[in-house]
């Protein structure tokens, strides 16, 4: 401000001054000059002593980062190592985990997670062992204890043999009661007499439903027929019923399907049997359908008599001994289970 007020005077003074104008106005320019050099010397020592502080402060922050970092690496090791001296692995596992989320490529975190991870899946598969080793251990003495003979006298009530029929016929194998049910009416005998060569399969396929009572839930899947074995409903069976007079209708409806596919190059045709409705189609459209099938395997199970405790009451230690080992299969009395596809063809 002062140097400017100086400009000022000098210039309002210009013809008192005289030859001295151009002097005054020379050397005020000199000290504006100066100052202005000043101004930008100190801008500059300003500028580089902020960024010289910054650079201290990011690199003291980036000290104290890294220090903790090598503080917490530090601390997960050891805590890590704690773990696993007290075969604490889940735990010491869990801290190499979180130590490798800070530093992803230290060596020694890499490999004892590696060393832990072993330990871990061999200690499972110890247990593994031990569990099983245990649950066989209580099978065979369940089975040593079901061969000790009874000594005393037993009594059975005098319809041992109709309980025994009646039980097994509660034996459903996990099946639909409704599926039961249609195998049951599968089974029944009935007169397909009615049938002829020329009879459509349409026709056929009423009169085997309607042969039965109640009538089956059959359900044609006529499109599949069509496109994929050229049947229509109006097409003629070419099967006399002359001889199925008194046969079973699962028989009858076989004997059927297979006449009116037998042509040449023809698919040939099958049915499943699900909640209760059989669906007819092509066997390749059928969906694979399993079924339980149980069988006697008490002798398979019950080894021969060695005089261990195991040679009194004849057949009826056997049949005891073959209940109790059938626990596998849902206590089924000396029977063992497996399923097997089926497309009720």
């Amino acid at each position: 401000m002062a140097l400017g007020t100086a400009f000022r005077l000098v210039n309002s003074n210009r013809l008192l001054l005289g030859e001295d104008y151009q002097q005054h106005i020379t050397k005020l320019n000199l000290v504006d000059q100066q100052i202005a050099k000043a101004q930008a010397d100190w801008g500059q020592k300003q500028a580089k002593d902020q960024a010289e502080a910054i650079a201290r402060q990011t690199q003291e922050l980036r000290d104290r980062i890294e220090a903790q970092r090598e503080q917490a690496v530090k601390d997960y090791m050891e805590r890590a190592i704690k773990f696993r001296k007290e075969e604490r692995f889940d735990e010491a596992l869990g801290q190499i985990e979180q130590l490798l989320a800070v530093d992803a490529r230290n060596s020694n975190a890499l490999l004892l997670k590696d060393i832990l991870e072993d330990e871990i899946r061999w200690r499972r598969e110890v247990a593994l062992i031990k569990e099983s080793n245990k649950h066989e251990m209580e099978l065979l003495l369940q089975t040593y204890a079901q061969g000790i003979p009874y000594e005393k006298e037993m009594n059975y009530p005098a319809d041992w043999l109709e309980i025994a029929k009646k039980r097994q016929a509660a034996i459903t194998d996990g099946r639909d009661p409704a599926d039961i049910a249609v195998e049951r009416q599968l089974r029944e005998k009935v007169d397909l007499s009615a049938l002829t060569e020329q009879t459509t399969l349409a026709e056929a396929i009423d009169i085997l439903r309607n042969s039965v009572e109640p009538p089956l839930n059959m359900v044609v899947i006529w499109r599949d027929l069509n496109d994929n074995a050229f049947i229509t409903q109006n097409s003629p069976i070419g099967l006399s019923g002359a001889g199925l007079v008194s046969v079973p209708l699962r028989t009858g409806l076989n004997r059927v399907l297979q006449a009116v596919s037998s042509g040449p190059g023809q698919p040939a045709l099958g049915y499943v049997i699900e909640d209760g409705i059989i669906s007819i189609a092509t066997v390749d459209s059928l969906p694979t359908r399993y079924e339980n099938r149980v069988y006697d395997v008490a002798e398979l199970l019950s080894p021969p008599s060695t005089g261990y405790g195991m040679g009194m009451m004849g057949g009826m230690g056997g049949g005891m001994m073959g209940g109790r080992v059938g626990k596998a299969g849902a206590r089924t009395g000396g029977r063992g289970g497996m399923r097997v596809p089926t497309s009720g063809g």
